[in-house]
């Protein structure tokens, strides 16, 4: 257990991405009784995602193997399923709601097929994460959009205001890294790591915007 517990103060020192998901796991806490309904389903997906990557690190070093992308590919259909159900409960229009469900349904029969019979779990599914994470910016930049256009909204009064932009720069970014990865982790790996740094940081940018946002929302525009 002592190990263990090294393992994990060790793994937040050395990965900045993981750090910052602590952070917003602490200031998610901090903020608990200030926070709507909506706002605390917003903050599953952040927290979702730090605990996901502590067991990631877990099963890296635990099962002796630097490979975890079977992992991430079967935590990314939750993660992205959190993602537009998250979306799904931000827009009015029953129009959009009914896209998204039918975004829910095609990716995840269409993903979980890809695991199993296409490209398989030991490299990033890119046939069907790509597009699912192209959707999720696109929803995100809409929800940004309807707010601006809402006479009735200060924007960043609003958390899911701060939640879409956080989502729109981190997936935007993302996405050319992890269209090329099997690529070059297949030719390249050096470069790869380098290029997956890209990566870490839209993620870190991801969750300093949602702790920016509570901060502000919960705190700062009460004074």
């Amino acid at each position: 257990m002592e190990n263990l517990g090294k393992f994990l103060f060790n793994t937040h020192i050395n990965t900045p991405s993981i750090l910052f998901g602590l952070f917003t796991l602490c200031v998610s806490l901090l903020f608990i009784k200030k926070l709507s309904r909506k706002e605390v389903i917003i903050l599953i997906i952040p927290n979702v995602y730090y605990f996901f990557d502590i067991i990631a690190s877990c099963i890296t070093k635990y099962a002796q193997s630097d490979e975890n992308i079977w992992f991430y590919n079967w935590v990314l259909l939750l993660e992205l399923l959190l993602y537009f159900f998250v979306f799904k409960s931000l827009f009015q229009s029953r129009k959009i709601k009914r896209i998204i469900n039918i975004v829910i349904v095609v990716f995840t029969i269409t993903h979980v097929i890809n695991i199993l019979f296409g490209q398989g779990s030991h490299i990033f599914c890119t046939f069907t994460l790509i597009p699912a994470h192209v959707a999720a910016v696109i929803f995100a930049y809409l929800h940004m959009k309807l707010t601006i256009d809402d006479i009735n909204i200060v924007p960043i009064k609003q958390f899911s205001f701060w939640f879409s932009i956080a989502s729109f720069i981190s997936i935007s970014t993302s996405i050319p890294v992890l269209s090329i990865i099997n690529s070059l982790n297949e030719n390249n790996l050096e470069l790869a790591d380098k290029i997956f740094i890209l990566n870490d940081i839209a993620y870190c940018c991801w969750y300093a915007l949602i702790i920016a946002g509570l901060i502000w929302t919960k705190k700062l525009t009460k004074i």
